[in-house]
């Protein structure tokens, strides 16, 4: 079970005030419940001393005595003095009488008068009545209780029966205060142990939880202390962690496989334009100014894929084309594209390069080279012919399904037939290209060769690298001789 919160904490949860009000008022409201029916028991108790005491007093021997005598309204009138004394007026809260016949008609009145009428008894059927300050009690007696022909209404003070009913209900007050504090806090401990703290707890996971999952590699567990409760908030818990554990589990796979995506992405298209891609851009198409475009070719290659059986031609294929990405990426070029057995990339696209046609020039001499490590059947070595121009090209991608970043114009035309109108083993680029590096490269002229489309064009060999100019060894420093030189003169 989780430990229970600081008491500042609990009463600042939202939850433990909802809680604290609904004890505390349900244990009010029972509290008044049985408060309301005990507090109207002892007015009525009170009450019915009182009428007791009144009773008593109404069948004094003496009092009967004087009623004999009221039949005559002139001796009822002298005796009245002999009445105040037996039933001593103002002491026992007695505050009056008043007697009436049985026409209704008042006969004598002795003291206050009553606040409560025998017309009112009649109308009501009430015999007894307090005013509304509570202050003073009528009792109305009949003949039949004092066995006389006349109505009595007795008058009394109710004033020191209402302070002790208002003593009654301060006392009562302050217990059922006591008992709703005690109960609410004692309540409080008890839901902070068995459920503010575990649900706070819970929050605080539920609120982390966002950030654990946002870490590269999101916590395993989560440190919940109610997981082991075997009542429902230990199930909230443990369907919690089973929730976080399936959500942790997707991210991991989906972060896994958004990272095959932007490989394989990466892999089909350059990175800038993956980019764009992914924001939404499309279609995307830019124009180049500068930009070298270089067209592989295997030799007889067709001959060669009716001897091989399809797995063996696929991976001597694999095996080639692997080294050419390899090299395109050394050189910083962009691979395009292969048809079938011809090899195309680009240097200066999409990202600008300050020597794009050096940097293909590289790249080329190294394919060149690197294929003769490959053998075809027979233990002869491959051979490629590569063609390369320089100019400028639109590239982008196009389409909706099966998208490839491609370059066209004028320039990738003459790449390719700068590759197709070439020798075996050679390098054949245009007179663009020749004029960028004639002076770090060695050329063979091939003389003006008619190009498919564009009639006589001047086509160069790419043979090598130049070696790097050797520095001229600096003028010996002569040493001044001692002596002067003689002078010869004609004689």
């Amino acid at each position: 079970m989780a430990s229970p919160l600081p008491l500042r904490q609990v009463l600042r949860a939202k939850l433990s005030q909802r809680v604290a009000l609904w004890v505390l008022g349900s244990i009010l409201a029972i509290e008044v419940v049985i408060f309301l029916p005990s507090y109207q028991r002892r007015k009525g108790e009170l009450i019915q001393q009182i009428s007791t005491l009144s009773l008593v007093k109404m069948q004094t021997v003496a009092f009967k005595t004087a009623i004999g005598d009221l039949k005559d309204p002139a001796i009822a009138a002298a005796l009245g003095d002999r009445w105040a004394e037996p039933l001593n007026l103002g002491g026992n809260n007695l505050l009056g009488i008043t007697i009436y016949n049985r026409d209704g008609e008042i006969v004598e009145r002795l003291g206050t008068a009553p606040h409560w009428t025998l017309a009112d008894w009649r109308r009501t059927g009430r015999r007894q009545s307090l005013d509304r300050a509570g202050a003073r009690l009528s009792l109305v007696w009949t003949p039949e209780d004092l066995d006389l022909p006349y109505w009595l209404i007795a008058e009394h003070d109710f004033r020191p029966s209402q302070q002790e009913l208002w003593h009654y209900f301060l006392r009562i007050s302050g217990l059922i205060f006591l008992v709703s504090l005690v109960g609410t806090v004692a309540t409080l401990y008890g839901v902070s142990r068995a459920a503010i703290g575990p649900i706070t707890q819970l929050r605080d996971d539920l609120m982390a939880a966002g950030d654990w999952l946002a870490q590269p590699e999101p916590v395993a567990s989560l440190p919940g202390q109610a997981a082991a409760r075997d009542d429902e908030i230990g199930e909230v818990f443990r369907a919690f962690a089973a929730m976080y554990d399936r959500v942790r589990h997707e991210i991991l796979e989906r972060r896994r496989a958004e990272a095959e995506t932007e490989k394989l992405l990466l892999n089909i298209l350059p990175a800038p334009i993956a980019d764009r891609l992914k924001r939404g851009e499309h279609p995307i198409a830019e124009r180049f100014e500068t930009a070298t475009v270089l067209f592989a070719d295997l030799v007889d290659f067709t001959g060669l894929a009716s001897a091989l059986p399809p797995a063996a031609l696929v991976e001597k294929l694999n095996g080639i084309f692997s080294t050419f990405d390899a090299l395109a990426d050394h050189y910083g070029l962009e691979k395009i594209k292969t048809i079938g057995d011809a090899y195309m990339a680009v240097g200066g696209v999409p990202n600008p390069h300050p020597n794009c046609v050096g940097a293909v020039a590289e790249a080329a001499i190294a394919m060149r080279d690197s294929i003769r490590q490959f053998q075809r059947p027979g233990d002869r070595p491959f051979s490629i012919r590569i063609g390369i121009h320089t100019g400028p090209v639109v590239a982008g991608v196009i389409g909706t399904r099966k998208f490839i970043y491609d370059l066209w114009g004028d320039t990738v035309n003459v790449a390719s037939r700068m590759e197709s109108h070439g020798l075996a083993g050679q390098i054949q680029t245009s007179a663009t290209v020749y004029d960028k590096l004639k002076d770090h490269y060695h050329f063979q002229p091939r003389g003006p060769v008619s190009i498919k489309g564009k009639g006589p064009m001047d086509l160069y060999l790419l043979i090598d690298r130049l070696p790097p100019p050797t520095p001229s060894p600096p003028p010996p420093q002569t040493e001044p001789s001692a002596f002067p030189k003689p002078s010869i003169r004609n004689s």
